[in-house]
């Protein structure tokens, strides 16, 4: 079973992505949520994603920070973002940095989902 973490200021968006899908039937589980990248890094010392899922703005840190520091501390797994922001330049520097892909939150279904987080665990 792969541990999946999820990073959002957005209490709706992590609410509803923990509906989305049948994590536990397709093999992956919610290792947890956290508001914010330096939350995020807390419990990533604690408890260990294989994939960690990232809006990149938020308060304290935000994903792009994650993301540097996730390849700084050397933890293992596979970074995805997920953002409202379709800007080409954030999309860049969100993989620059080290993000396996980018997903729109607008765009975004239970099939798209699926398929990045298989994506992911076949990495």
């Amino acid at each position: 079973m792969l541990r999946v973490l999820l990073v959002d200021d957005e209490p709706l968006i992590k609410a509803a992505f923990r509906k989305m899908i049948p994590w536990e039937e397709e093999g992956f589980q919610i290792a947890g949520t956290a508001s914010n990248g330096q939350e995020a890094l807390r419990l990533l010392e604690t408890c260990p994603a294989d994939i960690v899922i990232t809006d990149l703005k938020m308060p304290q840190m935000n994903g792009i920070d994650l993301i540097k520091a996730w390849k700084q501390n050397l933890f293992e797994g596979v970074m995805l973002v997920l953002s409202n922001y379709a800007d080409f330049e954030l999309v860049r520097e969100a993989l620059v940095a080290g993000a396996a892909d980018y997903m729109l939150k607008v765009n975004l279904n239970a099939e798209t989902l699926l398929g990045q987080l298989r994506n992911a665990r076949d990495t």
